[in-house]
């Protein structure tokens, strides 16, 4: 009786969007702390054929990536860690409206402390917003 040859090895295991996000962050964290950060409050992510989709709720969270000279960095980023092709989206939200007027201003303080430029001024100076005013009347 003769034997089957072994099975080939299994192909190295594709990295997965949704299970491998948090290495990627810590990949892009190592390169960009900014992009990192700005990642880190994503809201959802989603990768579909060769599309990867970060969504935020709020448009302030994601305002650094969606600048060009960004993008193209997580995209080359985003395609190396993953080992493809990938064009990256990066999708924001509005807040549901309808708010009562005296929310606006602590909405407003919360995106701007929640900013990933903000973020990125903390962990450069290692330092920690106390507090954020909001219009003319802020003294």
């Amino acid at each position: 009786e003769t034997e089957d040859a072994p099975p080939p090895p299994p192909p190295a295991a594709q990295k997965d969007v949704r299970r491998d996000w948090d290495e990627f962050i810590a990949y892009v964290k190592d390169r960009k702390k900014g992009i990192a950060s700005a990642l880190s409050l994503a809201e959802k992510i989603r990768s579909q054929d060769n599309i990867l989709e970060i969504v935020y709720d709020d448009p302030s969270e994601c305002a650094i990536l969606e600048e060009r000279d960004t993008l193209t960095l997580l995209t080359e980023f985003a395609q190396d860690f993953f080992q493809r092709e990938l064009t990256v989206r990066v999708k924001a939200g509005r807040k549901a409206a309808g708010s009562e007027a005296a929310d606006v201003p602590q909405e407003e303080r919360r995106a701007l402390a929640g900013d990933p430029r903000v973020r990125m001024f903390e962990e450069v100076f290692n330092a920690r917003v106390a507090g954020v005013r909001t219009g003319p009347r802020s003294r």
